[in-house]
C-alpha cells in the first residue's frame, strides 16, 4: 500500500481539494509533527511548506 500525506488546502473540504480528486484512493485523517515554513514557491500564495520534526507542532492532514 502506498500512502500520501497532504495538509492545508489539499485536505477534503478545503479550497484545493479538487487537485487530489483524480488520484483515487481513500482519505484517512492523520497528522505529522513539524514546523510550517513561510518560504518556497507556494508561501507567497498562503501555502507554507513544512519541515518535519519530532519536536514540532502537530500538523493535521
Amino acid at each position: 500500500m502506498h500512502s500520501l500525506f497532504v495538509y492545508g488546502t489539499l485536505r477534503p473540504q478545503q479550497p484545493n481539494a479538487h487537485v487530489m480528486e483524480g488520484i483515487g484512493g481513500s482519505w484517512k485523517a492523520d497528522y505529522i509533527c513539524g514546523h510550517l515554513q513561510q518560504r518556497g514557491w507556494s508561501a507567497e500564495l498562503g501555502s507554507p511548506g513544512i519541515q518535519l520534526s519530532d519536536l514540532g507542532e502537530t500538523v493535521p492532514g
